[in-house]
């Protein structure tokens, strides 16, 4: 099947369906897709189903808590 990135380009990968109680994955190529796209733990991707056996996916990244620049001080 194919994925296509947030870019639009398109990635090859096997997809294996699960059995029983068992779900389904993405096999070969997937690894290539992740590291294409920078992929990091955290982060979700939503596969959106475009055609039979292509598949748009959407990338959100995990954001980090930050701080602040300026704390405010009371007075």
């Amino acid at each position: 099947m194919s994925l296509e990135d947030p870019n639009g380009k398109p990635w090859t990968v096997a997809y294996v369906p699960g059995e029983r109680d068992q779900r389904d994955r993405l096999s070969i190529g997937w690894a290539a897709f992740a590291l294409g796209n920078n992929l990091e733990e955290g982060d979700y991707c939503v596969f959106e189903l475009i055609a039979p056996v292509e598949m748009r996916v959407h990338i959100f990244r995990v954001v980090e808590e930050t701080a602040p620049a300026v704390e405010k001080t009371e007075n």
